[in-house]
């Protein structure tokens, strides 16, 4: 039944200690009615005369003894402790009450009739039976309670001396009791064996209970671990992309003040060439930002008829200038499909895809197309690469996983894409597959559900463009705060050439005083500032002092998913460092205008 060890000394115990609570329970809920058939008894016997009253007065005081020791909870620190005095305790008091109804066959055969005595008999031979339910947990109990029954009755007719010619039923009851006694134990030791298997299948459960319970907790810990060291390494992430993007968005600052300034045409190369070692760099930390975008769950996917081929021409104009430079083939098949998905996360799936057949592909070159299959339309990139073995295709799209990159060749990119691909495709919807062959190329499929055709959008050359910003009464002031000098000088000259009036703060309360001078119209800030303060503080004090309606343009390089949150939370327009000034001089001008 169980691999559990029966022969120590502790399982003995333990088995023990549960025959004894068995046998405890069913005592509880018999005493009761034992008293209830002693009382019949005295009735049924009244005849007799004295002495089956005072019988009656004994048994009374013993079952309201043992009522009032029943109904009290077991002592289970005395149990556990001494379980063998507890069994002596037992068998003790139970052989009394056992002698107080064996009783009954002497005073049945010496005061009563052989009516009496039969009756006796047959009432004692019934509770004897029905007492292997009660004692039979432990075979040692129930036989001390049937020996008493069995001495009893051979003891009571020894002293009768009866003649030859008496009853056979009363000369050969000895032989008869002792049969019987001996029968009921019998089906008591079965009982017993049948309580110690129930007993021992309990134990099993108890164990396999609490393993499990270990095991939950263990895997608690383990999951906690996991999302702790998740957590650490989003801190890690954002810590790093914001000290990285202090500089490096400095840098464009002042790259783009150098462009507007009067260069020579050797300058203007080594201007070319240093925009370009800033481009790689902004674009791996806009890998990373995509990343802990994506683990915050802040994206939103906006759903609506997209022209696929418009995606896919898009694509083919900044990246056919990559496999051209790269000596590749790129093509894209038409589509004029219409599917129902978001745009821009579209383009950044297939991006993603085809920057990473482009980055694995030596000669040959990478063709996207597409297909219909029932309602869904299966966009594929197909390239001529290395291929992938069948037993990486799980693990490439797991974060910072990467081929054939163990040198971290940073023209390789960070083994994020993939994995950012995947779940922006779980966003709207779709589901990435892979089919590819060592040395001979790989297949990404993108699946993604379909649109009818009549609720194809217009295209991008009918939208309407922004209406003129209209000329101000005075010049637009703009109030910067950043804890980094540089950051905010650079700024400050850029906007000031745009005809806006610029303030600096370094802290929350140089902003204070600033906007009490002279109230600004839009404030410019950082998340992360001196002495643990915040944007997002600074922006609701700002508004408190000039109203709820204040706009502000945060831009910072922290990506940590929580900074994410709060800024969308509280209804900011947010910028990630580094970036191009053309796009923040936009940005500024969108919120102004609102």
């Amino acid at each position: 039944m169980s691999s559990a060890p029966v022969d120590t000394p502790d399982y003995a115990r333990r088995m023990l200690i549960a025959q004894l609570r068995l046998i405890h329970d069913m005592l509880s809920g018999a005493s009761f009615s034992t008293l209830l058939l002693s009382c019949f008894m005295a009735w049924a016997l009244r005849d007799i005369g004295l002495a089956i009253w005072l019988w009656l007065f004994s048994q009374t005081a013993l079952k309201c003894a043992e009522i009032v020791a029943m109904r009290q909870p077991i002592d289970d620190a005395a149990l556990q402790r001494h379980p063998r005095r507890y069994l002596t305790r037992l068998i003790a008091g139970q052989s009394v009450h056992a002698l107080g109804w064996a009783s009954l066959i002497w005073i049945t055969a010496h005061y009563g009739t052989l009516t009496h005595f039969t009756l006796s008999l047959l009432v004692l031979g019934g509770l004897l039976g029905a007492s292997v339910t009660t004692y039979a947990p432990h075979l040692g109990v129930f036989s001390a309670y049937v020996g008493v029954y069995a001495m009893m009755g051979v003891v009571t007719f020894l002293s009768l001396k009866l003649p030859p010619d008496s009853s056979p039923f009363l000369r050969y009851a000895p032989i008869e009791i002792l049969f019987y006694c001996g029968a009921i134990w019998l089906n008591a030791r079965a009982c017993d064996r049948w309580h110690r298997q129930m007993i021992e299948l309990g134990f099993v459960n108890a164990q396999l209970a609490d393993d499990l319970r270990q095991e939950v907790a263990r895997t608690a810990i383990a999951h906690q671990s996991a999302v702790d060291a998740n957590n650490a390494k989003s801190r890690f992430l954002a810590a790093a992309s914001h000290d990285l993007r202090q500089p490096i968005h400095a840098l464009g600052l002042f790259l783009a003040l150098l462009r507007r300034s009067k260069l020579t045409q050797d300058q203007q190369a080594m201007l070319t060439d240093a925009q370009s070692a800033l481009t790689a760099s902004s674009g791996m930390l806009d890998t990373l930002l995509d990343f802990s975008r994506a683990e915050a769950g802040v994206i939103r996917p906006h759903i609506a008829p997209c022209r696929v081929q418009d995606v896919f021409n898009d694509l083919e104009d900044t990246l056919a200038i990559e496999a051209d430079a790269a000596g590749l083939v790129y093509r894209a098949s038409e589509c004029p499909a219409v599917i129902a998905t978001d745009a821009n996360l579209l383009r950044i799936i297939l991006s993603n895809l085809v920057t990473n057949a482009l980055r694995y592909t030596r000669q040959g070159g990478v063709l996207v197309g597409s297909r219909r299959r029932g309602d869904q339309l299966v966009i594929e990139v197909w390239d001529t690469g290395i291929g992938i073995p069948p037993e990486r295709w799980d693990d490439i799209f797991e974060e910072f996983y990467q081929l054939g990159n163990p040198e971290r060749d940073r023209n390789k990119g960070l083994g994020l894409g993939l994995s950012i691909s995947r779940r922006l495709a779980d966003l709207i919807g779709g589901r990435i597959t892979l089919a590819s062959r060592p040395g001979r190329g790989s297949v990404f499929r993108l699946s993604l559900p379909g649109a009818a055709p009549h609720d194809a959008p217009q295209t991008l050359a009918a939208v309407a463009a922004l209406p003129p910003l209209a000329v101000p009464a005075r010049p637009r002031r703009i109030l910067i705060l950043d804890d980094d000098d540089d950051i905010c000088r650079a700024m400050a000259g850029l906007l000031r050439q745009d005809g806006y009036v610029v303030d600096i703060a370094n802290t929350i309360a140089q902003m204070e005083a600033c906007a009490r001078l002279a109230p600004p119209d839009l404030l410019v800030c950082d998340f992360r500032l001196r002495d643990h303060e915040t944007g997002l503080e600074a922006l609701r004090r700002l508004r408190a002092m000039r109203g709820a309606d204040l706009p502000a343009l945060m831009v910072t390089g922290d990506t940590h998913p929580d900074r994410l949150i709060e800024a969308s939370r509280e209804g900011v327009a947010l910028l990630h460092k580094p970036i191009r000034f053309e796009v923040f001089v936009q940005a500024v001008s969108q919120m102004l205008r609102r």
